[in-house]
């Protein structure tokens, strides 16, 4: 897959998902570019380490083989749509990723729903009993706690059931929490259906070309929501494509930049 803008990055391969992120960060300040711009965005790449979803150059910013004639993205496209959803992607929201592939976006769209909530109490001998399982005793005799706050919900969506139970496997591998609270699940189905049954939608992102905007996933999107996808038939230009529904439920779109995706297809159960 092409790079933003129409190039193609060749950052040097990192040793770890940190180095990965710190070059990313890097490069595209020099460029001046604002990709990895919030917090929230680089929290969520830090905790993904991409060695689990892929064997092949995990630290290398360009897209990968994972099989079925599926890739996973470039790091720094990854970056690029969370950026575009964070904004999307709060606590408590309904996210459905259409062509999830390995999981490790489904992962980050997880962890950005799911955000913990932080307080500091003062310690005594009475909370002792009464302290969740998450907490740290910190000097002076304060306790940070870590809740976990409103839950939200991310459903991955692809049309070959063994990336689907692949990347079921490789997010159990990552943190089975996702899965075992009910935050992540996978299924599989026709990714220009959406999945009805989780709609509606407060982002959805897209991670193969469609013809054209699928109306299935304008439908399933929450009013006040926002839809990325790659827009554009095979060997011709591919537009990745925001469109925003207006709190009043009118549409608009904006094409953002070319990119190089496989093509959204359909659910071959047999597969």
């Amino acid at each position: 897959m092409c790079g933003l803008f129409g190039h193609r990055w060749t950052t040097h391969g990192a040793g770890s998902q940190r180095q990965l992120v710190e070059q990313l960060q890097s490069v595209y300040r020099m460029l001046e570019r604002g990709i990895l711009k919030s917090e929230r965005v680089l929290s969520a790449m830090l905790a993904t380490d991409r060695a689990l979803y892929t064997d092949r150059s995990p630290y290398t910013d360009a897209p990968q083989p994972i099989g079925q004639k599926a890739t996973i993205s470039a790091p720094h496209m990854h970056a690029y749509a969370l950026e575009l959803l964070a904004d999307h992607l709060r606590d408590g929201a309904s996210i459905l990723d259409v062509g999830s592939g390995s999981g490790f976006l489904t992962a980050c769209f997880a962890r950005m729903v799911r955000h913990p909530l932080v307080s500091e109490i003062e310690w005594n001998s009475a909370i002792h009993m009464v302290l969740p399982p998450l907490f740290h005793i910190l000097a002076g005799g304060v306790v940070l706690v870590i809740q976990v706050g409103s839950t939200g919900r991310v459903v991955g969506v692809e049309h070959v059931w063994r990336l689907a139970r692949r990347s079921t496997e490789n997010v159990r591998r990552d943190d089975p929490n996702l899965l075992g609270n009910g935050c992540l699940r996978f299924v599989v189905g026709d990714g220009v259906l959406g999945w009805a049954e989780g709609a509606p939608y407060d982002a959805i992102h897209v991670g193969a070309a469609a013809c054209k905007v699928p109306p299935k996933l304008v439908e399933q999107l929450r009013n006040g929501g926002r839809l990325l996808v790659p827009v554009g038939r095979p060997g011709r230009a591919q537009w990745l494509t925001q469109v925003d529904k207006k709190p009043d439920g009118s549409v608009s779109s904006r094409k953002m930049t070319t990119v190089t995706f496989v093509p959204l297809t359909e659910s071959r159960h047999s597969q």
